[in-house]
């Protein structure tokens, strides 16, 4: 498997880690007043979330396809934070695992039918009380800062994936970006975070909140 991140992944944080602080540090102010203990990082590159994450009384878990990106997680995350190489397409757990799954910025780069198995797979980790995490590139926002973002630091990101990640991230931004991917699922998501002058959304969907929805449709 090509590993797209091996140029970059000694330099990954440096390069992204003060961008996307205001993110990490939202998700860690969700899961902890949620008292969530048991979460899994999927597509957990360098592990800086799981770093937040770590305090005595959590049982923490990141994987991804990265061998290079898993590296420098194992260096700057405490042992007891589990790394393992899978590919989030594949089923990697018993389901019902955890109280809480994370996808940060890992389905955008990804094919349209490769990202909505991650997503089913990462509903499947999650136990009937807990939540899945998702933050995501969402369409430009309005606002001069935002259109920068959007129309030029991004991008500019983006391309440096290679032409099939650049490819995929041009395709989920025209059609819509995390809100029409959420929306075409008919699910209600809270939301956590809109950093990046509201290039990036971040919502969190409850898994019991969802299943009582369903169950009041089908009875309408």
């Amino acid at each position: 498997m090509n590993d797209q991140y091996r140029r970059i992944a000694k330099i990954y944080d440096h390069l992204f880690s003060r961008a996307l602080r205001q993110l990490r540090q939202d998700m860690r102010t969700y899961i902890f007043h949620k008292n969530y203990h048991r979460v899994v990082d999927i597509c957990c590159g360098t592990g800086e979330q799981l770093r937040l994450l770590s305090r005595p009384d959590m049982h923490l878990c990141g994987i991804d396809n990265s061998l290079q990106m898993l590296e420098q997680a194992r260096i700057s995350c405490p042992e007891q934070v589990d790394l393992h190489f899978l590919d989030a397409e594949q089923d990697s757990f018993s389901p019902n695992s955890f109280d809480c799954a994370i996808l940060s910025l890992a389905l955008h780069e990804k094919h349209p039918t490769t990202a909505m198995t991650i997503y089913n797979n990462s509903q499947k980790l999650i136990c009937e009380q807990g939540a899945l995490i998702i933050a995501d590139l969402n369409q430009p926002p309005p606002g001069i800062l935002g259109a920068l973002f959007s129309r030029c630091l991004i991008p500019l990101v983006e391309k440096c994936g290679g032409s099939d990640h650049y490819r995929h991230y041009s395709h989920w931004i025209r059609n819509g970006g995390v809100v029409e991917f959420l929306g075409r699922l008919n699910v209600t998501a809270d939301i956590i975070s809109q950093p990046l002058y509201g290039n990036i959304i971040c919502c969190a969907i409850v898994k019991n909140e969802q299943q009582k929805a369903a169950q009041q449709n089908f009875a309408l």
